[in-house]
């Protein structure tokens, strides 16, 4: 009697996406922090402040919409590299991620899950420029405090730093 394969809930090609999004995030953190060599970490925080207006933007404007359904966002709806990095690491806080998507986030409840791998297929077309529309840099049309139950400046740099010691250690390089 030959044992039944049973198949594993996540897929090599998901951890190799995954790694590639990480390696990509990695990669726009030491990009922004190297145009400010006497002040990198000022300019990342700075930088962090306005995507996470633009995710607030994002979700007011794309995925808040009227007449959304439970579905998978379209090239159109797809966030920019830096609002899918606060993104991603939003839900890295599951419950404050659920309850934000039952108190003051409904939209984000209608997409699926977080799609990496699509996310992975696509970065490196991304970019920084929305196509929805965004405060200006520094300008206080969004508030971003009450909306979200974390803060999620501090929850990209949690993950950032996450983000180095993977690729110290090389997991986030292309075979």
């Amino acid at each position: 009697m030959e044992a039944q394969k049973k198949r594993s809930a996540i897929q090599p090609e998901e951890i190799i996406a995954h790694l590639q999004v990480l390696a990509t995030f990695h990669k726009l953190k030491l990009d922004v922090q190297a145009r400010a060599p006497h002040n990198p970490i000022g300019l990342w925080t700075a930088f962090l402040g306005y995507a996470v207006e633009k995710f607030a933007s994002w979700i007011s404007n794309v995925v808040d919409k009227e007449g959304s359904d439970e579905a998978e966002l379209t090239d159109e709806e797809f966030p920019t590299l830096d609002v899918a990095m606060v993104w991603h690491a939003y839900i890295l806080n599951p419950v404050e991620y659920h309850h934000d998507c039952q108190k003051s986030q409904k939209g984000l409840s209608r997409i699926k899950a977080f799609p990496v791998r699509r996310l992975a297929e696509v970065i490196d077309t991304l970019g920084l420029e929305p196509r929805f529309p965004v405060p200006a840099f520094g300008s206080r049309g969004v508030r971003i405090g009450p909306q979200f139950s974390i803060d999620l400046v501090a929850a990209v740099k949690r993950q950032a730093s996450f983000i180095a010691q993977v690729a110290a250690v090389g997991w986030t390089q292309r075979p």
